[in-house]
């Protein structure tokens, strides 16, 4: 029993470390000779750059104070865009050797003019993407800028990107897709020895790691999980209230740690950074730019982007499932499709009956002692509508 919750605690210290070292990871990668490039928006098709040989690392931003950026942009921008312009500024990301955005509002639109012009890295792409997904002129379209992407990876690398490369990088993004949403399920249940907290970190970490080795040391990480239940084990910490994360990129830990120091428990979520990042996979069979270019298109939608049907039965059907007592809501102050859709989500979420809570955030927890307060006793009333005291 002891030496099994040892190595669990191991393995989870060695995928977390992907998570709070990415600059190691990618520069082990350069010294083989492989290129790192970092990418803003889940819409980047990644195996494209898999298969080329080079890293794919996703730019979250960053918690800490900005200053050299707000000389170039407002201060009404979100988060996300000034502070990778910051890190990209202070050479924190001098381990990147490009970067690709992906137009999905005109704030990255912005970013990746500002980023050519003041930030010097060998390789910078702009994405262009459809605002409607559902239509077949739109689809034929983003398969034609998929082979302009492919192209332009191919003049950067000098090596041409075959089809069996494109397959195997399919088919290793589509095995940590499964084991993601496998990781995702094992957690509805409490009795597991691993915090909200670190849950979103290992997810986290999966945006700067390899694919392959992150998801071999995934495999390993729930194996030690099953083998621990086998045993008889069970978590020692009380049942807590299950609560569901809705909103965009969330990547600072700390809201999940306050939503577990209240007494709740966050189950499920809907997030850019979460379920809607590895839930849809790409059809490994026939044309491999036709199957990245319908997964891309027909994914759970971004807010940016035009239908929203599937968006909103994807929460509610995350909701539903995990039994979660109440919604959290975080809409990141300035990113104008969330917070213009959060009236609507909210009406969806109280027709199930279950009750909600709107934070604004700027990517950091800011203001913890009034989160704190608003936390507890928005998990209070779940309690007193479930009859616990």
């Amino acid at each position: 029993m002891v030496a099994i919750t040892q190595e669990i605690e191991e393995k989870k210290r060695s995928l977390i470390q992907y998570y709070e070292n990415p600059q190691v990871t990618a520069e082990a990668w350069k010294a083989k000779g492989g290129k790192v490039v970092g990418y803003l928006c889940s819409y980047v098709p990644e195996e494209i750059l898999l298969a080329a040989g080079i890293l794919p690392v996703r730019i979250l931003g960053h918690l800490d104070d900005i200053s050299v950026a707000s000389s170039y942009f407002q201060p009404f921008v979100c988060r996300l865009i000034r502070s990778t312009l910051e890190k990209g500024l202070t050479k924190n990301l001098a381990y990147l050797n490009g970067l690709i955005i992906s137009y999905t509002c005109d704030g990255m639109r912005m970013l990746y003019d500002t980023w050519v012009a003041n930030v010097n890295t060998e390789f910078n792409y702009l994405l262009d993407l459809p605002s409607s997904l559902d239509r077949m002129p739109n689809l034929r379209y983003f398969q034609r800028i998929i082979k302009d992407f492919i192209a332009s990876v191919e003049a950067y690398t000098g090596r041409a990107i075959k089809e069996e490369d494109l397959r195997s990088a399919i088919s290793i993004y589509n095995r940590y897709r499964r084991l993601a949403k496998e990781f995702y399920y094992l957690h509805f249940s409490q009795d597991l020895p691993l915090s909200s907290a670190d849950f979103l970190k290992i997810n986290l970490a999966a945006f700067v790691a390899p694919k392959d080795k992150f998801t071999d040391e995934l495999e390993a990480y729930l194996g030690l999980f099953k083998a621990w239940r086998n045993s008889g084990a069970a978590s020692q910490r009380p049942k807590m209230t299950p609560v569901h994360i809705s909103g965009s990129v969330v990547v600072d830990p700390v809201f999940f740690e306050l939503v577990e120091k209240v007494g709740g428990y966050v189950i499920s979520d809907d997030l850019c950074t979460g379920t809607r990042y590895f839930w849809d996979e790409v059809e490994e069979e026939g044309d491999p730019i036709q199957a990245l270019a319908h997964r891309y298109l027909s994914r759970v939608t971004c807010p940016s982007k035009y239908p929203a049907e599937n968006r909103s039965s994807f929460l509610l059907d995350r909701i539903r499932e995990s039994g979660a007592r109440g919604v959290i809501i975080l809409g990141e102050k300035f990113c104008d499709p969330h917070l213009f859709e959060i009236p609507s989500v909210r009406k969806r979420i109280e027709a199930l009956g279950v009750s909600s809570l709107c934070l604004e955030t700027e990517l950091v927890a800011t203001g913890r002692e009034q989160l704190v307060t608003r936390l507890e006793a928005f998990v209070d009333i779940l309690k007193r509508k479930e009859g616990i005291k």
